[in-house]
């Protein structure tokens, strides 16, 4: 008899087909005004949060709410880090010291 085991589908070496990728993908399809985000972007802060995926969640929502390319994913990463994984923290650091628009979008 075949059991579920969570083992399977959990973890990097499932990458885009994780249980952890499709958990972030269903969360932030939630959000409002939140757009979508490919499975490929979720395993990317998924490893840089080493597969924690509320901090991978909140990075991938400081990447949404932040103009992405002005910002490294490892720079918002160790900012989030710092602010204790305060978004909203994080951001207005960002915004205060990258010289990014005040032009953001609350997530």
């Amino acid at each position: 008899m075949d059991r579920p085991n969570s083992r399977r589908t959990q973890g990097p070496a499932r990458g885009t087909q994780s249980d952890e990728v499709h958990i972030m993908q269903k969360v932030l399809k939630n959000e409002v005004g939140t757009p979508l985000v490919s499975p490929e972007e979720c395993v990317v802060a998924l490893n840089e949060c080493e597969w924690d995926v509320h901090r991978a969640l909140k990075l991938t929502n400081l990447q949404l709410l932040i103009p992405s390319h002005r910002v490294s994913l490892e720079a918002a990463r160790c900012t989030l880090a710092s602010f204790s994984w305060d978004v909203g923290k994080a951001a207005s650091y960002l915004v205060a010291t990258q010289g990014i628009s005040e032009d953001t979008e609350q997530v």
